[in-house]
């Protein structure tokens, strides 16, 4: 039985406050990433980060509020995005998927990158996949939740069994914890239900999404039987620590 894992690292992970990439965390994904080959896991990584990227390449100080703009800079970002992340996975190869919600709404596109990534992870590439921003307005829309459905959608058309969100929070907390230091992070959540739901506030500062729009997409996750592992991305060990008996972040199964 193939071993599939799918990796999700969201922008505010991902790139610095003022736009442009973050070198030091990509250089610990992709080193984790590549731990987990050595160990018989075939991993495909979700990417957010093309808007944020673009921004410093175009100028751009503010995340951009009109769809228009953030095409322009997702079109920019994403092929430095590309290149920064072979440049920091060396000798193992990575290929770009681009996606929209109607590649899985028709059906021969479907089985069409299905097959595409299959046949990446047989080779060893790691796939790296993204929305397709710089075409589409429905992606960059306020509604969509900034990738983490996205990664949800591919593990459940590759039978992945394993999601793991980077985030930059630590997982689920039983109030905000931005603004109550007491605030106690919840290890474990069997179902999303309404009140679990209430303790999403806010979204991210450059992403499309929030602890709001996560839940909603993990949900869909436990419904076809895949665990969700949320952690803060930031850490060094942040991926392998998902197999650790201590692992340091909320789980989300059945």
């Amino acid at each position: 039985m193939r071993k599939i894992v799918v990796v999700k690292i969201g922008t505010n992970t991902l790139t610095r406050e003022r736009g442009g990439l973050n070198l030091g965390v990509m250089q610990e994904v992709a080193e984790q990433i590549k731990e987990l080959q050595e160990r018989d896991f075939e991993v495909i990584l979700v990417s957010s980060g093309a808007v944020g990227s673009g921004m410093r390449s175009i100028g751009i100080e503010k995340y951009p509020t009109s769809i228009e703009l953030k095409q322009l800079c997702a079109a920019a970002g994403q092929a430095e995005l590309m290149r920064t992340w072979q440049m920091v996975f060396g000798n193992t190869k990575t290929s770009q998927h681009l996606l929209t919600h109607a590649t899985f709404d028709h059906k021969k596109n479907s089985k069409d990158f299905k097959n595409c990534l299959l046949l990446a992870l047989e080779k060893g590439i790691v796939p790296i996949v993204n929305e397709n921003d710089a075409i589409s307005t429905e992606e960059i829309d306020e509604h969509f939740t900034d990738n983490d459905e996205l990664a949800i959608m591919v593990a459940g058309a590759v039978s992945a069994k394993r999601v793991i969100i980077l985030s930059d929070i630590s997982g689920l907390y039983d109030a905000n914890p931005k603004e109550n230091p007491n605030a106690k992070l919840i290890k474990e959540v069997r179902k999303i239900n309404e009140k679990i739901l209430t303790l999403a506030s806010g979204k991210s500062s450059k992403g499309r999404g929030g602890m709001e729009g996560k839940l909603k997409a993990i949900a869909r996750a436990m419904e076809q039987n895949i665990e969700v592992f949320l952690t803060y991305g930031g850490s060094i060990d942040a991926i392998l620590n998902t197999f650790e008996k201590d692992f340091r972040g909320t789980i989300f199964k059945k």
